[in-house]
């Protein structure tokens, strides 16, 4: 067999219909955002502030969120902590005892102020260990 076509007999092609070409992507005038590297923190220091604040800091990646969830039990005289950097809207708001709040990066050093009721009573620790949380260093 010959697999050159005779002149006289048309060429088919193997699709039943023809496709329009695919749209060229739009161009783009920004780069798209990076995600962030979402995942759960052990703060590194919890310093109590005026005005019933708690600034809670750890060290910064370089794709850090800017926002973090953060869930507060009083238990056994700890104030127990679960901190963890989301890429989530949402400032100040609480859903189902989650505080979502801005995340602030300065010399590799990430930080939350999380509002309290007053001025705090029980000693920071970390929610998944129930290790103290130490001030900052003086």
């Amino acid at each position: 067999m010959n697999a050159v076509l005779h002149p006289a007999i048309p060429a088919r092609s193997a699709a039943a219909h023809t496709l329009p070409s695919p749209p060229s992507p739009p161009a783009r005038t920004a780069p798209m955002p990076a995600s962030c590297d979402e995942r759960a923190q052990v703060p590194r220091t919890a310093q109590p502030k005026p005005g019933g604040e708690l600034l809670l800091t750890w060290p910064a990646t370089p794709r850090e969120c800017a926002r973090a969830e953060v869930t507060l039990l009083a238990r056994d005289r700890k104030m127990l902590i679960w901190l963890r950097t989301t890429g989530r809207t949402g400032e100040h708001e609480a859903r189902g005892g989650v505080l979502t709040l801005p995340v602030r990066v300065k010399d590799g050093t990430a930080s939350v102020r999380v509002p309290l009721h007053g001025e705090p009573r029980y000693a920071p620790a970390d929610g998944r260990s129930g290790r103290r949380i130490p001030g900052p260093a003086a």
